[in-house]
């Protein structure tokens, strides 16, 4: 394929960033995981995303990592049932009324 050299750079630029991102995320997942040496491991990382849809394309990146469940509730929504963790304050809220 032949084309100007700023364009594929371009090109480059943006296949590069797409990638890295969910390698990054699923390297660190799977490391945490063989450190942990079977016992599970959980995501919090929502918070740290810059947006939702990053925050979602994480913690399914994460759970193809290794990790056992996430807190983010509209990954386990969207992706299916490895959201097993309850946000804090609605645990807390819950749990002072009896309901969990």
């Amino acid at each position: 394929m032949a084309t100007e050299p700023s364009r594929a750079q371009l090109l480059e630029t943006a296949l590069l960033n797409a990638i890295h991102y969910d390698t990054l995320i699923a390297t660190k997942a799977a490391r945490c995981c063989l450190a942990a040496a079977g016992r599970p491991v959980v995501d919090f990382g929502f918070r740290r995303a810059p947006r939702l849809q990053s925050g979602v394309r994480a913690a399914r990146t994460a759970y193809l990592g290794g990790i056992s469940a996430t807190s983010n509730v509209e990954a386990g929504r969207r992706h299916g049932a490895f959201c097993r963790v309850r946000p804090g304050p609605f645990a807390r809220h819950h749990a002072a009324r009896g309901h969990l």
